[in-house]
């Protein structure tokens, strides 16, 4: 274990490196610092995309609630736009400046080594167990406008579930490279996990009338998740887990949503202007 000494002298490690992140942007400029060409960001958007097409199809035939489209779908592919122009350079930053320079100082050293079938399983439920934390912490009076855009549509289907502020995307991005990175996960299966993730919040966000009572002692499904973005807060306060319900279960915030039934409204009641809830200030 780690000696206070050793914690404080790891924090004063990261803190320098993140300022040298900040540095090198203000020294060199946005664009060559993320070096990110327009295929880097148009082929994240056809993937989710393509991986959204099941969800399309189960939508169009079993929908849960009525949605019009045509209102809606523009605005919210925009989002989408959004959310990827985020990502990427946070993404890139986070791992290419900070923990890289964090792996190579040696400050991950105290994760012992693994066979790769162990790593993942671990990895997994510790970016899961950390976002229902996450997630939790956003529902507080402190952190809800980093994450009331997330809530803020009255209509729910895959593409919706989407939205996301600046400070949601960076908080969720570095949960998860934090892990992969401490836990050595190889690089070349970060592709595999960026889909798993899409695949997971597409799923949670589905327009589906399908009941699982069982299958949502374990996962969240759609119709727990649609109750989480329920506009009455003594609903959302609930149902706060990213892909698995257990600890919903076992924390006391599960919400079963067999009473509230389909008519609830979705959103938020808070009148905010648009700008500021994307930045989530």
């Amino acid at each position: 274990m780690f000696s206070e000494i050793q914690w404080q002298q790891t924090y004063n490690q990261l803190e320098l490196q993140l300022w040298q992140c900040f540095d090198d942007v203000l020294n060199n400029g946005w664009a060559d610092f993320t070096g990110l060409a327009w295929q880097q960001w148009a082929l994240p958007i056809l993937g989710i995309f393509a991986l959204s097409i099941p969800y399309m199809v189960l939508e169009h035939f079993f929908p849960r609630r009525k949605i019009e489209f045509r209102k809606v779908f523009v605005f919210d592919l925009l989002h989408v736009m959004a959310a990827v122009a985020l990502s990427i350079p946070i993404g890139r930053i986070v791992y290419g400046q900070v923990l890289n320079r964090a792996t190579e100082a040696h400050l991950f050293d105290f994760v012992p080594h693994m066979p790769i079938w162990l790593i993942i399983p671990i990895t997994l439920i510790g970016i899961d167990f950390s976002l229902y934390w996450i997630h939790r912490a956003m529902h507080t009076n402190l952190f809800w406008r980093i994450h009331r855009w997330h809530h803020s549509p009255d209509h729910m289907y895959w593409l919706a579930g989407l939205r996301a502020s600046f400070w949601h995307n960076f908080l969720f991005v570095c949960n998860s490279l934090l892990w992969t990175t401490a836990m050595r996960v190889p690089p070349e299966l970060y592709g595999f996990g960026a889909s798993a993730a899409v695949i997971s919040n597409n799923w949670m966000h589905t327009n589906l009338k399908w009941n699982w009572p069982r299958l949502e002692k374990i996962i969240i499904t759609p119709r727990t998740h649609s109750v989480h973005h329920a506009k009455n807060p003594l609903h959302h306060h609930g149902n706060y887990g990213a892909f698995l319900s257990i600890w919903d279960h076992m924390l006391g915030t599960y919400v079963d949503p067999a009473p509230l039934g389909d008519d609830f409204e979705l959103g938020i009641s808070d009148k905010i202007g648009v700008v500021r809830l994307m930045s989530g200030l």
